[in-house]
């Protein structure tokens, strides 16, 4: 679509200067905006924050867990150990790896 003569824009633009209040306008917003954009590192600040809490909780959970684990385990040892040598005590003697 070929546009005629008179729809074509003009090739260089009228300059418009800043009146005052679209100055103003300008300045309102790019308050708003930094207003924004401390509002969201604030919050940004804040979950990692939370962030940075919740994987040391669980890293002491993990470490407690494994203490735990690892004291059940040694009981339940001793507790092989004490019914072998009981049974070993009235002539009882399991195969090897029961």
């Amino acid at each position: 679509m070929v546009l005629a003569r008179a729809e074509r824009p003009p090739l260089f633009a009228a300059r418009h200067s800043f009146s005052a209040r679209g100055y103003r306008d300008l300045t309102q917003v790019l308050n708003d905006l930094n207003i924004r954009v401390g509002a969201i590192d604030e919050r940004t600040q804040q979950t990692q924050g939370t962030l940075a809490q919740h994987i040391e909780d669980t890293a002491r959970h993990h470490v407690q867990q494994q203490t735990n684990h690892e004291a059940t385990m040694e009981l339940l040892r001793k507790q092989h150990q004490e019914a072998q040598a009981f049974y070993r005590c009235y002539g009882y003697y399991p195969a090897p790896g029961q």
